[in-house]
Formats: C-alpha cells, structure tokens, sequence
C-alpha cells in the first residue's frame, strides 16, 4: 500500500492513537506526522522511477484503500492473534463491527474486546469464513 493516499476528508491514513490526540501534544503531532507524510508523497514517484530503471520490474500493482483493508481483513485473520477492529477503523476510517456480527453468531469468529478472531474450532475452514466477510 502506498502511503501518500488521503482519506475521503483529505486526510493522510496514519494512525492516531487516541492518547495523543487528547493530549496537549495533538496539534504537534498531526503537524509533524502531515509533514513526514508530504515529504513522503513528494520522494513516491521518483522513488518509483529510480527503482524501475534499477530493477527489472515486471509488475508493479498499486492497491487502494479499500483493497489494502481486505488484505489486512484475510491476513489478520489466518494469525492466532486476530485482528484489533478498533486499529482498523482508525486506520481506514470505517465502521467494521457490522461486517463481523452475522459470522460472530454463528460461531466463526470470536470476539475479545475490539480483537476478532477465527474461532479456533473453525481455523480448518478459514477460506469460507473469509469469502462471507468479504461479501
């Protein structure tokens, strides 16, 4: 995923992790987060450029957002660990917890906290678990 995309509000997709941004630190740390993602955004394409005269490069597939949460949404769920929805959402700016309710009563995915994850009795059907959460 690159980083450089913004947001539908025209906001860079880092993180904002709450402590801070109800902190007095707020205002400093968006500053200088917009800042590092700018310069960023302005190195991407000749970045892109130097590597491709370098490097053979067959293929180069950019992804958006929403296909990068997918991915995250396929991966997380094959670890142990699960997926922090809370994370997401922030991250993506999307309500997710929808998404997870009819798979959670059914007995798929389990919940702790903002943290879902394959029920362990169902990590042998992971696939079909997915092909749902992406419908």
């Amino acid at each position: 995923m690159r980083f450089d995309q913004k947001d539908a509000a025209g906001n860079y997709l880092f993180y904002r992790e709450p402590k801070i941004m109800a902190s007095r630190h707020r205002d400093a740390y968006l500053e200088v987060m917009n800042l590092l993602f700018d310069t960023y955004s302005r190195q991407m394409e000749p970045m892109l450029a130097s590597i491709a005269k370098a490097l053979p490069i067959e293929q180069l597939e950019v992804i958006s957002a929403s296909q990068a949460l997918e991915e995250e949404l396929f991966l997380g769920l094959r670890q142990l660990a699960g997926i922090d929805l809370d994370r997401l959402q922030q991250f993506y700016g999307v309500l997710l917890s929808d998404r997870f309710l009819p798979l959670e009563s059914s007995g798929l995915l389990e919940r702790d906290g903002a943290v879902v994850r394959l029920a362990p009795k169902h990590l042998s059907i992971s696939n079909e678990v997915f092909v749902e959460l992406m419908r």
